[in-house]
């Protein structure tokens, strides 16, 4: 079916909900039953911050291109600009987790 999503990002979709459900969870509960305006505004923002950062992915094709080339069980190996793309959105990823676990 040509134009068709690929099953890779729907898997990633969901797995990238499942995380962001799981660190709503864990924040809501550090945050206590005391504290319910506070934990829904950061809720809020969590969610819409996910949903412009899927929305970028999705519009960016060259982004797209290089995420396929990167997972692609049928590439041997990935081009160098596509080993650099996953290594940044790797240290990125690293960088945002270790900043929410000291700030939260």
């Amino acid at each position: 079916m040509p134009g068709a999503t690929p099953i890779s990002h729907w898997i990633g979709f969901h797995l990238f909900v499942l995380v962001l459900l799981g660190l709503e969870l864990v924040y809501a509960r550090r945050q206590g039953p005391a504290k319910t305006h506070s934990t829904a505004v950061a809720a809020t923002i969590l969610w819409i911050a996910a949903a412009l950062a899927f929305a970028l992915f999705i519009f960016d094709a060259e982004k797209r291109r290089r995420f396929d080339a990167a997972f692609d069980p049928r590439i041997i190996e990935p081009p160098p600009e596509t080993r650099s793309w996953l290594r940044r959105a790797r240290d990125l990823d690293h960088a945002l987790l270790r900043r929410w676990v000291t700030t939260y």
